[in-house]
């Protein structure tokens, strides 16, 4: 980045700060959904054989995650 006068003025953010940034606006997103929703959240791997994140109020206990076993 460049002044008026062609001087350098400072440096534009790197695809990676820029992603850093977006990645954690997106994370405050999820966790104000999470925390104003009266239901629960939660998510699988791609074949839903396995329980990753389980979030929301405190109707089920904390449970060490991720877990393969949570149909049983």
């Amino acid at each position: 980045m460049e002044d008026s006068s062609g001087r350098p003025a400072g440096r534009a953010p790197s695809r990676a700060a820029r992603t850093d940034t977006e990645m954690q606006e997106s994370e405050d997103r999820f966790r104000a959904f999470v925390t104003a929703t009266s239901e629960m959240v939660y998510r699988f791997n791609g074949d839903w054989s396995e329980l990753l994140e389980l979030e929301g109020d405190a109707r089920l206990p904390d449970a060490d995650l991720p877990r393969s076993d949570w149909l049983e």
